[in-house]
């Protein structure tokens, strides 16, 4: 508890540091003026802040989603290249991994691919 507050304080000095560092006329100016400066910088770096998790989690989506694409041609292609016993088998897991996406590129990955793949 005392660390967190003692944290707290640190930023709260840095904070109004970088202020009059930035604004020099701050530190002339009257308490009110001061305060909302102080205010102005604070919720300026929560934004900042903010807004930067905001597009990190926006690029992590992105990114989940063009592994997923991947994943998907890569099970499809896979399928079309693999000779199954039956024809029928092949048409059906054709069919699972294109019309699934990648759900069906999982399934079928530790379905029939890894289960080849460990046997051979």
């Amino acid at each position: 508890m005392t660390t967190h507050i003692t944290n707290y304080v640190k930023f709260l000095s840095l904070a109004m540091l970088a202020t009059f560092c930035l604004c020099p006329q701050l530190a002339q100016a009257n308490s009110g003026e001061v305060a909302a400066g102080i205010v102005a910088l604070i919720m300026g770096l929560f934004f900042t802040g903010f807004f930067s998790l905001y597009f990190l989690f926006i690029a992590l989506i992105i990114g989940i989603n063009i592994g997923g694409i991947i994943i998907w041609v890569l099970m499809l292609i896979d399928c079309v290249k693999r000779d199954f016993p039956n024809k029928d088998d092949k048409t059906v897991w054709i069919l699972v991994v294109a019309l699934t996406s990648w759900i069906g590129a999982l399934i079928y990955y530790f379905i029939v691919k890894r289960k080849e793949d460990q046997g051979s």
